[in-house]
């Protein structure tokens, strides 16, 4: 789940523009377990995203995400043993 987060954009230094070729590069920025008000695990996590077209970059994402406990568990595949 979505957490915060900010975006910054080049401006009319770098544009994007439709057609134009984008790379876009993702970081791991920070991993932090925490517990909820009622107590259950989760996992929030930093991400960096950084869009770059032929002149370099255009925007940077940066965002806060959170993983609960029942996430990871509806992604296991042997959850029936758990």
């Amino acid at each position: 789940m979505w957490a915060g987060g900010e975006l910054a954009w080049a401006g009319r230094k770098n544009l994007l523009r439709v057609g134009q070729t984008v790379a876009e590069t993702t970081r791991v920025r920070s991993a932090e377990g925490k517990r909820t008000r009622a107590g259950e695990q989760m996992v929030v996590v930093g991400v960096e995203k950084v869009l770059e077209n032929e002149a370099g970059e255009a925007v940077v994402d940066r965002r806060c995400v959170f993983f609960s406990f029942f996430f990871f568990w509806c992604l296991c595949p042997s959850r029936s043993k758990m």
